[in-house]
């Protein structure tokens, strides 16, 4: 999902989703601290899809979603696949943010379509990195 490419922190537009308030914010401040200035936040999987939505009906799409794993009405993976079987020219590179740690859960995010992973909580240095794998 998402070709590897160079995410230009001053004009990608990104969603953070996460039923957390803090994992919002701090995904958020740690986004600006990397100098992204065009970020949105959903607290669920149904509003960041009428998020995403709404971005591609006015053709300026996310190109980087930061997703919780675990949340209320649909989880991140749900949302992955959703994102995975829409036929967009250019889909958004997701990073599952979550405390999950079993590497065969984290195997299967990454076969669903997930371009990388971040435990909680999250750190500036490891968003930093999974942003460089993803742009490597």
């Amino acid at each position: 999902m998402g070709d590897k490419k160079v995410l230009d922190s001053k004009t990608a537009k990104v969603l953070v989703v996460d039923d957390m308030i803090l994992g919002r914010i701090s995904s958020r401040n740690h986004l600006k601290e990397l100098g992204f200035v065009d970020i949105q936040l959903a607290s669920t999987g149904t509003e960041a899809w009428r998020h995403i939505e709404d971005a591609n009906g006015k053709g300026c799409p996310f190109q980087l979603i930061l997703c919780d794993w675990v949340m209320p009405e649909m989880s991140g993976i749900e949302l992955i696949r959703k994102i995975k079987s829409q036929n967009w020219k250019i889909a958004p590179s997701v990073i599952l943010v979550t405390a999950e740690s079993d590497l065969e859960l984290v195997k299967q995010a990454l076969e669903e379509g997930a371009l990388g992973y971040v435990r909680k909580p999250l750190s500036l240095d490891s968003l930093r990195a999974a942003l460089e794998k993803l742009t490597a």
